[in-house]
């Protein structure tokens, strides 16, 4: 009895992160760059139970074990390319392949695909959380891009960027995960990320499309049936643990006086 309601908040636990999960997944279906995230399950360990008060005095004695039905194993993201969609914004950037834009932050350098920028009060392209973008100067140094008002920048879709008059004044670099570290990277909120360990590094093919912007890969109808079943399946679980509470109540206080 005891097994069953442990067993059964357990799940119940599971699945309100799922619905969290769920919930986090619809919120941003209008996030640019957004990639979906779904929870992951697995069967949880049993737990083994010992008796410390054995009479033997010859070490503990193993009572049996006790499986604790399921737990949260962790969190994937689904980095599938999301549809680009044209603003007319020469400041927005989208990314046709893999890689993120790299932001500067008081905290240091974060990553995202979102590319909705603007101008901030110094001119600089900032995204919707007033980061920076980093761009590549012809020498090779890392620094945030400033326009004038009403300067039009063109990006190629190599990242290279070009003056009214023809020049090149930087490039956007693009990064992406270093083979094999793809089990280091640090999901932020906001849609940003980073490596719990160093730094993604620059890599090469992936195209910048100038006056677009890449839609969230989240499909909000599959999102919401997602959410539904699993508000379901939380209110059959609440139902399961109140008759397992109201038995277990009968057998303290009725049959026990038998």
């Amino acid at each position: 009895m005891i097994r069953s309601v442990y067993q059964t908040a357990m799940s119940m636990l599971v699945q309100q992160k799922k619905q969290e999960t769920h919930a986090n997944n619809l919120a941003n279906v209008e996030t640019a760059g957004y990639k979906a995230q779904a929870l992951v399950s697995e069967a949880s360990f049993s737990e083994v139970f010992v008796n410390h008060a054995s009479g033997a005095g010859g070490g503990l004695a193993v009572l049996g074990t006790m499986p604790m039905g399921v737990r949260v194993s962790g969190i994937e993201t689904q980095w599938s390319q999301g549809m680009l969609v044209e603003t007319g914004n020469t400041m927005d950037l989208a990314l046709e392949g893999s890689g993120f834009f790299s932001f500067e932050t008081p905290a240091g350098v974060v990553y995202s695909r979102n590319g909705e920028l603007h101008q901030n009060q110094e001119g600089v392209w900032v995204d919707k959380s007033g980061y920076s973008l980093l761009t590549r100067t012809p020498e090779g140094a890392l620094r945030t891009i400033r326009s004038a008002p009403g300067e039009v920048l063109t990006v190629r879709a190599s990242g290279e960027i070009i003056q009214d008059l023809g020049s090149v004044v930087g490039s956007i670099p693009v990064y992406d995960l270093p083979v094999g570290e793809e089990a280091g990277l640090e999901v932020l909120d906001g849609g940003y990320v980073r490596l719990a360990q160093g730094n993604l590094v620059e890599v090469e093919g992936t195209t910048v499309r100038q006056g677009m912007k890449e839609n969230s890969n989240v499909d909000s109808t599959t999102a919401m049936i997602d959410m539904m079943s699993t508000g379901r399946l939380l209110q059959t679980q609440q139902r399961i643990l109140n008759t397992l509470d109201e038995t277990l109540n009968r057998a303290v206080n009725e049959i026990g006086k038998v």
